[in-house]
């Protein structure tokens, strides 16, 4: 592997100190929404130099929480609203306070979902669980049942003559309802079709979305191929979807993610990258790099040094892997640069501010440099193989093999709920 050189560029500055970043969560702990948030949290933190804290807020169909967001925390620049399906459908079909049209996204999760129906059923008529989540597949069934058709208005009475839209069913309810049939279709992620839908002989594949890409389209899944969305329909129809109906499908998917790809990290986009600093400080204090990268250290105000030779508080030396300093500037708003160091020997660097009492004032700051070569595994801390070491995810993630036995819902607990969707069952015949 080619080594990366990456500039990453630090300022220094007496303004006020930035805030850190919050991602609001209109639910509790523990769910879906959160657990994605989390994850994206820890890919991001590194690259922003600041913390993201997860706010929740929860509340009836997650309602009160977006509400609260909408009203008084969207105007700040660093309150993030992490939505999802379910705050969709509530704005589609209740009077919320929030409108999607007052907002710019910042991110999409690019995750291919898949549904499936009961094998050799002709899906007339559909009878699919409504919810959180699955808007997307409602667009797509829609199309698929009703063909060409040339205006919203006109899918959406065929919608209402054909499907049966199931309200209230938990995640596990609706498994075991398809299990039984009382649903003729349902959806998962990758990984829950994979645990709960191929394993059933009365269910196949019936569509895919397919792989977003940066530019708005869909490529048809490798694992699934053949049965995208739009594949399906020309096949069927004779025709590729078009119209209003089509437009909304993929307005669900495209602006939000050519807005998400400024949040690549730098080392994939191999750009530079600029950091913030304030209030006596450096920002990020600290910092992870490859062996070989360089660091520009850029003063944005008042008179500072970067001292990695002597401990300005103690007086004892850092002992870091490599002594550095750069000599005092004099910085303004357009920035001057202090100077740049190249790390090239692995460890961790421990510099401050020698000037005045700039480092007691809390001007402080590390450097960790890791070895050039990534280490690939499963990256997500959900799954059961989870490698805290690996920086590359390499596709070998699962969920199954530590799930616990009898979390009938997915949940990842066994609880109640998972009692209650047992004994609604007993006695029934599947």
């Amino acid at each position: 592997m080619r080594k990366l050189i990456l500039s990453l560029i630090l300022s220094l500055s007496l303004t006020t100190a930035f805030a850190d970043y919050t991602f609001v969560i209109p639910q509790k702990p523990g769910g879906g929404t959160s657990v994605w948030a989390e994850i994206v949290a820890k890919q991001l933190e590194p690259f922003l130099g600041e913390r993201i804290v997860l706010k929740h807020l929860p509340g009836a169909r997650d309602i009160p929480g977006f509400n609260k967001w909408h009203e008084k925390l969207r105007f700040d620049d660093k309150v993030v609203m992490v939505s999802h399906g379910g705050n969709g459908v509530a704005f589609l079909q209740e009077n919320v306070k929030y409108n999607y049209a007052d907002y710019e996204s910042v991110g999409l999760m690019n995750l291919n979902i898949i549904s499936a129906k009961l094998k050799n059923s002709d899906m007339k008529p559909i009878k699919f669980a409504a919810g959180s989540g699955m808007v997307p597949e409602a667009f797509a069934f829609t199309m698929l049942t009703c063909g060409p058709k040339t205006s919203v208005t006109d899918y959406v009475g065929c919608f209402n003559e054909n499907v049966t839209w199931v309200k209230g069913m938990s995640g596990g309810e609706r498994r075991l309802a398809f299990k039984r049939g009382e649903l003729n279709g349902t959806r998962e992620n990758p990984a829950a079709y994979k645990k709960h839908v191929e394993p059933n002989d009365n269910a196949e594949l019936w569509f895919h979305h397919g792989i977003l890409q940066p530019d708005g389209s869909h490529d048809d899944d490798p694992n699934y191929p053949g049965f995208q969305f739009e594949n399906l329909f020309e096949k069927k129809w004779g025709t590729q979807p078009q119209g209003e109906m089509y437009n909304a499908y993929k307005d669900r998917f495209a602006p939000s993610f050519e807005k998400a790809s400024d949040l690549i990290p730098v080392t994939q986009q191999k750009e530079d990258k600029s950091w913030k600093a304030s209030n006596f400080s450096y920002s990020p204090s600290m910092i992870t790099i490859e062996a070989g990268q360089s660091i520009a250290f850029l003063n944005m105000g008042g008179y500072h040094d970067v001292n990695g030779q002597i401990n300005s508080i103690t007086g004892a030396p850092y002992n870091n892997p490599e002594d550095f300093y750069l000599n005092p500037v004099s910085g303004n708003s357009s920035g001057t640069c202090i100077g740049v160091v190249v790390f090239d020997v692995e460890g961790t660097y421990q510099y401050d501010c020698s000037i005045g009492n700039h480092a007691a004032y809390g001007m402080i700051a590390s450097i960790t440099v890791e070895s050039s070569v990534l280490i690939s595994g499963c990256t997500y801390d959900f799954a059961c193989n989870y490698n805290t070491e690996a920086v590359v995810d390499d596709g070998s993630c699962e969920i199954s093999s530590c799930a616990l036995q009898g979390d009938i819902t997915g949940d990842g607990a066994v609880a109640v709920d998972d009692l209650l969707v047992l004994l609604s069952a007993f006695g029934q015949s599947l």
